[in-house]
């Protein structure tokens, strides 16, 4: 348990909007597909060429334009103006290939009543994907019982 969540800490700490976890999978699948669609629709829109590749590569999309290449991640989450979590393995990749890699974050993504998402929203804002150029905070850890357990 971390100094933070220790019951007997006395340590205050800031609490900050973040993207929350959505629980449901069908839902969570239809926010990062619609995150998706909205990045490689810009990126098309400016006259790139963008293949899937979310399938086994720490990134979701390759774009290409002329002898340009941008590995494109896609992040989305139901909260307005959130950060948004992402793996060791998605922050490994962009510190390799600083320059080279674009996130594009879709924040208020909102679903009707009976739970269809609703196409129309979703706000997109893209940065160049910097780890280290944003506030970039450990969300969790990995355990495992000792060698020989």
């Amino acid at each position: 348990m971390s100094t933070f969540d220790h019951p007997r800490s006395k340590r205050k700490v800031k609490r900050t909007k973040s993207q929350r976890w959505q629980v449901d999978p069908h839902k969570r699948k239809l926010v990062e597909d619609h995150a998706q669609a909205l990045l490689e629709r810009r990126f098309r829109h400016k006259g790139w060429k963008v293949a899937d590749t979310r399938r086994g590569n720490p990134f979701d999309a390759v774009a290409t334009k002329g002898k340009k290449t941008r590995y494109l991640e896609a992040k989305g989450t139901e909260r307005d103006d959130a950060s948004i979590l992402v793996t060791p393995r998605e922050v490994r990749y962009a510190r390799d290939h600083l320059g080279e890699c674009v996130i594009g974050i879709v924040s208020g993504i909102r679903f009707q009543p009976d739970g269809a998402l609703d196409p129309s929203s979703g706000t997109l804002a893209t940065h160049n994907w910097d780890p280290d150029g944003g506030v970039l905070k450990p969300a969790g850890y990995t355990w495992a019982p000792p060698p020989g357990a």
